[in-house]
């Protein structure tokens, strides 16, 4: 990539807005395609761990800011309960720009049925060798994932942390830390975010989001199967 941090974001938040919510409708995968049964939030209920950079924190800080403070002062009363705090009523209050880790743990059809590693209760990764990895990678949320560990890579600043394992953790680190980030970056991500200015404009049509999607796939596929080999070994 080789860009500078303004237009690496930029382009991150880019993909982030414009996409994530599209992140089921898969080009060429319409018979795999599988349901999560209805208010299971197994996921969403376990406390669990995620892969989430630094970068994907501070997109969702920015394209949830509304509720943002809304959560803090509902969890500074409930403290932790081990569920996600998003989880509010049986339903993710920030669906549309959830973390890609948490859109990643995505249902797949086994043996007939709908499934994910949760359900399985420790049978995830003998399942996953009957299937094809196309099977289980099935939406687009692999590939937005991939292409922001690519730029999380080209971003050569400390005030961007490499990662955090709960998505709370990183909205209240960036709404400690946002204001802190340069002027000129935040007067960018601020643009997209408001969608009027005629600069942007000729920065969307400049973005070939095919292509960061195409890269993104590449990327995390090339993590995951090394992940893979690694438990093998």
């Amino acid at each position: 990539m080789g860009e500078d941090i303004v237009s690496v974001l930029g382009k991150a938040l880019l993909l982030k807005q414009k996409i994530s919510t599209d992140r089921f409708v898969v080009e060429g995968l319409p018979d795999i395609q599988a349901a999560c049964p209805t208010q299971c939030h197994e996921c969403c209920r376990s406390n669990v761990k995620m892969d989430l950079t630094g970068l994907e924190a501070l997109l969702v800080f920015l394209l949830n800011r509304d509720m943002i403070e809304l959560v803090m002062e509902h969890h500074a009363l409930t403290g932790d309960t081990g569920f996600c705090p998003f989880l509010v009523s049986d339903s993710c209050i920030i669906h549309a720009y959830k973390p890609t880790a948490c859109q990643m743990f995505m249902p797949y059809l086994y043996q007939g049925k709908a499934t994910c590693a949760y359900r399985l209760n420790g049978l995830h990764a003998s399942c996953l060798e009957e299937l094809r990895v196309e099977q289980y990678l099935n939406s687009y949320s692999y590939d937005i994932h991939g292409y922001l560990m690519l730029c999380q890579v080209e971003i050569d600043e400390p005030l961007i942390p490499r990662s955090f394992s709960h998505i709370f953790d990183g909205v209240v680190y960036w709404s400690e830390h946002y204001q802190l980030l340069p002027a000129e970056t935040r007067t960018h991500m601020e643009t997209i975010l408001d969608g009027q200015a005629e600069s942007l404009n000729k920065y969307v049509s400049s973005f070939d989001f095919a292509l960061a999607l195409s890269q993104g796939h590449g990327y995390y596929l090339a993590a995951f199967e090394n992940a893979c080999c690694l438990e093998h070994k």
